[in-house]
């Protein structure tokens, strides 16, 4: 057998090597593989780096879309359109597959017959289309327009026309506010011996002793400012306009100067409120300038219902703790209906009060949500469209018969409202819009559905927003409260101007009548007096 010259050379040098070679190369060896090792290492820092960039990443793009969803909200918040209107959305089977959003209304300005429902257009049809003919309680004045002479000749014959018939068209004018001044004259009277004395009639009693402002005047001051939502300072410029100069310093001395007649009424509107077993309950804020250097304050009006009888009250405090409440409500027993605002718990503990929700704070929140989460906001939205269907059909009705309705109709409704919520909080973020709705029906579920234990209970409180409406479109004119006197009076102002509201009373005729005859009332007739008394007695 041959062998390879090159084996035998490499062969020999490898035989050649000395142990010192030896251990040089198990050194290098060694150093690799710690080189490696080292490679290792490092090659797993940087895979974990990049992992914990990833999850960082990730957070980032959650949080941005959160911040997305939050910015667009307050955008639809500050410019879109505060109608929640809904367009009639898909069957409620239909849409548990997939179904298509039930988008909020969107529409041009001018495109009003979208934005109706079609309840709204049969009403619309119902009612007609066209002018409509002016009141009857108006007074007509008569202004003839006579034929010119030269007109009176006939061109054919040259005799003169006879009159067949007319034409009448009406046109209104207006007549700027007048004043009368009422001179009141109260002989005196004497014997002619000079020895009975001097008699003079007792003069008539003013609602504000020693002013000259009338009640009908004082009236036009309080429904303005009140209803119509005019400051005094804007009062102050319209009498200036009509020759009879007011300063506002005056008109701020009458309202005050009406309190020790209005308050005592105000006082019985609240009791026949808190008389009734099923209250609502709800507050809005007013800035208050406190202190002699004008700081603002934020304080309360708080809102009392009573949907049994319609009436309402407002309570103005300086904070929103459950003071007040607690206060209010210390003798109240029965059910109470709020927003969930904690500020309800004490008393409501404390009192052992039925608690109600309301399903409209549930709903806007979905709302909310929808532009963000179509799908699953417009299935809720869907479901609480059908609930409010059944309401408007049993609206008014007595409360046992409300209570069958709702058993037979608006029981699946409930539970599929319910399974829906559910569904959806699986997989919507806890901290996004969607979330946070469902977050909230669920906390509030219980006093949500208390609609459907109790037939007198409303789904909602929209009807106590409405009477709140008032004080939020006058704060956006008068701005502020002088003090905290000044709240206490726009108090019980607004309890009997919204009362008067509930009661269908036109306020200027109630307060005209109340500055009249108060003056002269005893105690046990103040309560004949509130707005829903008052409007009693004129049906008699």
């Amino acid at each position: 057998m041959e062998v390879d010259p090159d084996s035998l050379v490499r062969y020999s040098k490898y035989m050649d090597l000395t142990a010192s070679d030896t251990g040089d190369l198990r050194a290098e060896i060694a150093s690799l593989r710690s080189a490696v090792a080292t490679h290792e290492v490092v090659l797993a820092e940087k895979d974990e780096a990049i992992a914990d960039r990833d999850t960082i990443l990730a957070e980032l793009a959650k949080k941005l879309r959160l911040t997305q969803a939050e910015l667009d909200y307050l955008k639809r918040r500050l410019y879109g359109r505060s109608s929640e209107k809904q367009q009639q959305g898909p069957g409620l089977f239909d849409a548990l597959e997939d179904p298509a959003p039930v988008p909020p209304k969107e529409t041009a300005p001018d495109d009003e017959a979208s934005t109706l429902s079609d309840r709204e257009i049969a009403q619309a049809k119902k009612r007609g289309t066209g002018r409509k003919p002016l009141p009857a309680n108006l007074p007509r004045q008569e202004i003839e327009h006579p034929l010119d002479p030269s007109e009176l000749a006939c061109g054919a014959c040259g005799k003169d026309r006879v009159r067949i018939g007319e034409e009448r068209s009406e046109l209104v004018q207006f007549v700027p506010a007048s004043y009368v001044v009422e001179v009141h004259v109260r002989g005196k009277y004497a014997c002619r011996c000079g020895e009975g004395g001097v008699v003079t009639p007792p003069a008539p009693p003013r609602p504000i002793p020693g002013s000259y402002a009338g009640p009908g005047l004082l009236a036009q001051v309080i429904v303005a400012k009140y209803d119509d939502h005019l400051p005094l300072y804007r009062q102050a410029e319209i009498f200036r306009r009509g020759e009879f100069d007011i300063p506002r310093s005056t008109l701020c001395d009458w309202i005050g100067g009406v309190m020790p007649l209005l308050a005592p009424v105000a006082l019985a509107a609240r009791s026949e409120v808190l008389a009734t077993s099923y209250v609502q309950a709800d507050e809005t804020p007013v800035s208050v300038r406190d202190g002699p250097k004008g700081k603002m304050k934020q304080a309360y009006f708080w809102a009392y219902r009573s949907p049994e009888l319609g009436a309402v009250f407002f309570d103005f405090r300086m904070g929103r703790s459950g003071e007040g409440p607690c206060d209010v409500l210390r003798n109240f027993r029965g059910t109470l209906q709020t927003d969930a605002y904690t500020g309800y718990d004490k008393v409501v503990k404390d009192r052992g009060l039925v608690t109600a929700g309301c399903l409209t704070h549930a709903r806007r929140r979905f709302v909310d949500a929808f532009p963000t989460s179509p799908k699953e906001a417009g299935l809720a939205l869907a479901v609480m469209q059908r609930l409010y269907a059944i309401e408007e059909r049993i609206k008014g009705k007595a409360a046992d018969e409300r209570l069958v309705v709702r058993h037979r109709e608006s029981q699946l409704q409930v539970e599929t409202l319910k399974d829906v919520i559910e569904t959806i909080a699986r997989t919507a973020l806890p901290s996004s819009v969607l979330g946070d709705a469902c977050s909230y029906a669920q906390n509030q579920w219980e006093h949500l559905t208390a609609f459907m234990r109790d037939g007198r209970v409303e789904i909602d409180q929209n009807a106590i927003e409405r009477a709140i409406r008032g004080i939020a479109m006058g704060r956006r004119s008068w701005l502020f409260c002088g003090n905290e006197e000044g709240g206490r009076r726009a108090a019980v102002i607004y309890t009997l101007v919204e009362s008067c509201k509930a009661a269908e009373v036109e306020p200027f005729a109630y307060f005209t009548d109340l500055l009249t005859r108060l003056p002269s009332a005893t105690d046990s007739q103040i309560a004949s007096f509130t707005p829903r008394a008052w409007a009693a007695s004129r049906r008699v």
